[in-house]
């Protein structure tokens, strides 16, 4: 898999995460195992973003915020504001869900933030 291919997948993943969850699941495990081969962080950011998110729908809290840390931490090195809200939206989502409000308001306004200013 190439740079573009990841890119492209990522892509796919991300805009089709609401319809097939699984799929998108899937094409994120293994852009994030190719993008971590090509050592390629824009591909790692993308594909940890879609599985932090894929984790949250499957309830699995840790690896959610695992996931979404890790692509909030590569985003922000990257100046991509508005992955980094993306990111920081399903952050806050995992906080909800964990009834951690201040984490989840953080979150949120850091959000909005970025929204406004992109």
């Amino acid at each position: 898999m190439n740079i573009s291919q990841i890119d492209e997948i990522n892509k796919s993943a991300w805009d089709n995460r609401r319809i097939d969850l699984r799929q998108s699941f899937d094409f994120a495990m293994k852009t994030k195992e190719a993008s971590s081969a090509l050592k390629y962080s824009k591909g790692l950011a993308d594909s940890s973003k879609v599985l932090g998110y894929c984790y949250w729908r499957f309830s699995d809290y840790s690896q959610s915020l695992s996931n979404s840390l890790t692509a909030l931490k590569i985003y922000k090195g990257l100046n991509a504001q508005k992955d980094e809200a993306d990111t920081l939206n399903s952050i806050g989502a995992v906080y909800m869900f964990q009834n951690e409000n201040i984490k989840r308001l953080e979150c949120n306004l850091q959000c909005l933030k970025i929204r406004q200013d992109v």
